[in-house]
This record gives C-alpha cells, structure tokens and sequence, in this order.
C-alpha cells in the first residue's frame, strides 16, 4: 500500500494493482469537526475517481465521530452520487461505540449509498480484504 494523503484525522493508502483504497481514520481523541471530515470525505472521493477505485475499506476504528443527519445527506449528495459509479464494493472496519456504528451504517442506508453494489461491515481487517477482494 503506498500513502497518498495524510491529514490530522485520516490517512488515505492505495494499491494500484488490487484497485484497492484504504481510508484509515484516526481521530481517538474525537477532536474532528464537521469542515474536516468533509475535508478528508472530498480525499476519498478525488482519489476514488483518479485511480478509479474499485475496492474501498474504511477503517472507522478509530473515527470518534457521529455522522449528523444533514451531513449524512451531504455524504450521499456529494461524495456517493459520484463514488458508487466507480466504487463496487466496500467493506467498513467498525468503531466500538454504538452510536459511531449507527451514524455510518444510517449515511449508507441513504438514497445514493444504498446504490453501491455491495457494503459489508466487519471487525477483522482480513477479512474485509478477502471480501472485498473474492469475486
């Protein structure tokens, strides 16, 4: 995996060859506000489409952060209108709090999120790869 865009609260890695797009969020301390997740969100979706990202695992171990209902739809009008034309599947590493898990499973349940091909959530890294990665 090769490191493309580092901020204060995530890192971006790619593999070329697998079409596969690691977001890494690193926020334990929940200091992220609004502006900046959508700072690393936009991130995601410019290297989504230059690399034309077929694999995207999302690591929100460490995200610290609730997803509000308007952000929510900012997500699905911003970033998945565009990304699930590219992106087919996604796998997301999930945080312990419960209410982190609801706000990110409740931003793919939204209209264009629900259009990606496939989304699993998992707790192993692994085997979020070997998913994404099988046929």
């Amino acid at each position: 995996m090769i490191k493309l865009v580092e901020t204060s609260f995530a890192v971006h890695y790619i593999n070329e060859e697998q079409s596969l797009l690691e977001q890494c969020w690193t926020n334990p301390d929940s200091k992220m506000n609004i502006e900046e997740y959508k700072v690393d969100m936009l991130h995601y979706l410019q290297i989504v489409k230059k690399y034309q990202i077929r694999f995207a695992l999302i690591d929100t171990r460490q995200f610290g952060f609730t997803i509000s209902p308007e952000t929510q739809d900012w997500i699905d009008k911003t970033i998945a209108i565009e990304a699930n034309q590219i992106v087919k599947k996604i796998a997301f590493l999930l945080p312990h709090d419960l209410i982190e898990q609801l706000s990110i499973e409740q931003t793919m349940d939204e209209e264009e999120g629900t259009k990606y091909n496939a989304i699993q959530y998992f707790e192993d890294k692994q085997k979020a790869i070997n998913w994404l990665l099988s046929s």
